[in-house]
């Protein structure tokens, strides 16, 4: 089997749940050199996700010691990372785009404390994401809204979602009623670049209008050429390699990448029959959920992992 090369206009990107602590240090590199080849499928976005300074400090050096070739390096740490970083030294990587994430449910006074020293104002970043649930549901809009116009750095707006709104989670019908509202006040003041929501989240017209972006067209069969396979992965910090979310059972994984370069998994007869897996989730989520549904914003990724966790494939 010829392995995966993705089209230009499919912007698959890559998430890695990078661990780095001194015992896994050793994997670390092994999934580092095993990442070289990305870009021979055309996959040009490398996003980690580290959640500590030592984490942060080993990664950078497997970064500086070899870059992968041809590939954009997202770096996604919490603000309390950020906090105690020397920003001159930590930041001159201008190949890495950096983002940080700030702490669920900051409330409106924390923020406005963080903006008035300018903390969040570094050039070098390149995203803020604001997560938050019911908690401050109200004020999430006006508080991403004032990151945004006093930074000049993007927001992306990452609400805890569950179907039901079990616990202080958003529900779907919530969810759509807070995307709505924000996109009604998105039109009226210009800031579509400013103010995002996470990937994962789409509009239902999308999704039925161009159902490739669901995986349930491909090739010749799409208007824009697109294929069917997943453009969105997730390596956890044991290697293995998952479509979309790794909270789903292991029969989904497509192999691991302590053991394996990203070509020899993606031209394996294995990986064709977990392809098959994954377009038959997707076909789940697209027939049971999407084909009368009642939103104009769909939690895909979540729909997805709800899918994978449910149904029975063979």
């Amino acid at each position: 089997m010829e392995s995966v090369i993705f089209q230009n206009n499919e912007y698959p990107i890559i998430h890695w749940k990078f661990c780095g602590t001194n015992h896994d240090l050793t994997l670390s590199k092994i999934i580092w050199s095993n990442l070289f080849d990305i870009s021979l499928s055309n996959i040009k976005y490398l996003h980690v996700h580290i959640k500590n300074i030592d984490s942060l400090s080993q990664f950078l050096q497997l970064y500086n010691t070899q870059p992968i070739p041809n590939v954009i390096i997202y770096v996604q740490i919490p603000l309390s990372v950020y906090e105690k970083l020397d920003y001159k030294t930590s930041f001159k990587h201008n190949e890495i785009r950096w983002g940080i994430t700030l702490p669920n449910n900051m409330d409106s006074q924390t923020l406005s404390n963080y903006l008035k020293i300018d903390i969040l104002s570094n050039q070098f970043l390149n995203a803020i994401y604001y997560p938050f649930d019911k908690t401050i549901l109200d004020i999430a809009y006006q508080n991403a809204l004032s990151i945004y116009t006093q930074t000049g750095n993007s927001v992306i707006l990452t609400p805890n979602i569950s179907l039901t709104g079990t616990g202080m989670s958003l529900s779907w019908k919530e969810l759509d009623s807070f995307y709505n509202n924000i996109l009604t006040e998105l039109k009226i003041i210009g800031y579509h670049k400013g103010l995002l929501m996470k990937r994962g989240i789409l509009s239902l017209s999308l999704l039925m209008n161009h159902p490739c972006n669901a995986y349930m067209c491909s090739g010749h069969n799409c208007h824009s050429r697109k294929g069917n396979h997943p453009r969105s992965f997730i390596i956890n910090t044991k290697g293995d390699l998952y479509p979309i979310t790794d909270v789903i059972p292991s029969k989904y994984c497509f192999g691991n990448l302590k053991n394996n370069s990203w070509r020899d998994i993606f031209s394996s007869d294995y990986y064709k029959k977990q392809h098959c897996y994954f377009i038959e989730v997707c076909r789940s989520v697209f027939d049971q959920w999407l084909q009368h549904c009642p939103f104009t914003v769909v939690p895909w990724e979540t729909l997805f992992e709800l899918q994978a966790n449910t149904i029975n494939v063979v």
